[in-house]
């Protein structure tokens, strides 16, 4: 008689990383309800995500400025690169109304979601209530709620990324190069995944790639800025009011204090700490840029010589892509999600360090509204010590990387 799925052992690294993420998400309820309810606190003690009358906050500025003025004006809702509209422009046209919209919106991450997880489950092997399990861990956490709050576009960024590893997975590279060219039309940042889709590839078939990768990111932004209401048609004016509204979003988010709150960069825990004034992001932020850029092909390297597992390679990315910016916000921190993914549902045998750097990560996206620092009520832990576990992560991968080289190199030797 067959045995159901439902039937089969849970894998044991799913169910501690559940547990971990459900043991933090409850310490940072009954913090902030004691706050809250038993001593009186108000925002941002009470709360570990962003003040209420901020809700859907972001996906509505940019529906009104979409809606009434396209790329005929300055805002700091006009600052996304420009393939972002081409989505916003379908949800803005179909859906009149703001709400119906962002149900749009939500409903179009979902169903992306949905397909992207199944997709890996189902590639991966896993099942019963493992799969369940997944879904489940994959879905409930902190960037995941934050980006759901504020309504922020990184959501369609969060979807292609998973899009990518799930073609990966299903062995279409050339499909997954497509998805992560358009991301990086939408939004720089994801260029780190680059490591993800080149892993363990030949030069050859890496060379191909990153070409699609560059066609489609380039191409995506032209057929924006050809097809949207005042785009290149109408002349020059949409790239100016493009690179204004960045500045704006630079002076705000970047060089202003307001990027340190729920931010978790290198430079916003630092700035945390020790203040604005040290290591100031105008004068640092191109240091910080290139130190990245240099961890991203190193680690890459380490990790394709060691042989190690492409969730180790995703999880180094999203470190990477969000550590060594000049702000990263919480909702970015989506980016761990599919090397999560593709860390539940390995089929390998998981070691020590693997479970070590499991904990880690989990920790590194779930709610921290505790040991707030005095400088700011909103630079709570999630700040400053957020960052200090994406170091601490990308520390293990390199020298677990080292060992396994060295001890390959040890076996040739004796042969």
């Amino acid at each position: 008689m067959k045995t159901s799925k439902l039937n089969e052992p849970v894998r044991p690294h799913v169910g501690l990383l559940l547990a971990i993420t459900i043991f933090f998400g409850v310490i940072a309820l009954v913090v902030v309800y004691v706050r809250g309810a038993l001593w009186g606190q108000e925002f941002p003690r009470n709360s570990f995500l962003p003040a209420p009358v901020t809700r859907f906050g972001d996906f509505f500025g940019n529906y009104d400025h979409w809606r009434r003025l396209h790329f005929d004006d300055i805002s700091y809702a006009a600052a996304y690169l420009p393939a972002t509209y081409l989505f916003l422009h379908f949800v803005v046209s179909y859906l009149g109304e703001a709400y119906d919209a962002l149900v749009l919106f939500f409903l179009t991450i979902l169903a992306g979601m949905v397909y992207s997880i199944r997709s890996i489950i189902r590639t991966t092997g896993t099942s019963g209530i493992t799969g369940i399990l997944v879904f489940l861990l994959l879905f409930v956490n902190y960037p995941m709620l934050f980006m759901i709050h504020t309504g922020n576009l990184e959501g369609w960024v969060f979807v292609l990324l998973l899009l990518v590893v799930a073609n990966i997975l299903r062995e279409k590279p050339r499909r997954a190069a497509v998805f992560l060219g358009i991301a990086i039309a939408m939004k720089l940042y994801p260029l780190v995944f680059l490591a993800v889709l080149l892993h363990g590839r030949k030069r050859n078939d890496g060379v191909k790639l990153l070409v699609t990768t560059a066609v489609c990111a380039i191409s995506s932004t032209l057929f924006s800025l050809l097809v949207l209401p005042g785009g290149l048609t109408s002349g020059l004016g949409a790239l100016r009011n493009m690179s204004r509204s960045q500045e704006l979003y630079k002076e705000l988010m970047i060089d202003g204090a307001p990027g340190v709150n729920f931010g978790h960069s290198l430079l916003n825990g630092i700035h945390a700490v020790f203040g604005l004034e040290v290591m100031r992001t105008k004068d640092w932020w191109l240091i910080i840029a290139v130190i990245g850029m240099l961890a991203l092909v190193g680690v890459f390297f380490l990790q394709n010589c060691s042989g190690a597992l492409l969730w180790r390679q995703a999880i180094a990315a999203a470190c990477i892509g969000c550590l060594f910016v000049p702000t990263s916000t919480d909702y970015k921190l989506l980016y761990f999600v599919p090397g999560i993914a593709l860390f539940c549902c390995s089929k390998f045998e998981l070691s020590g360090v693997d479970g070590l750097l499991g904990i880690f990560v989990v920790a590194i996206i779930a709610p921290k509204p505790w040991l707030i620092i005095s400088r700011s009520e909103y630079y709570n832990a999630g700040v400053w010590l957020t960052p200090i576990l994406m170091v601490l992560v990308l520390g293990i991968l390199v020298s677990d990387a080292l060992f396994a080289i060295q001890g390959k190199n040890s076996e040739k030797l004796k042969l």
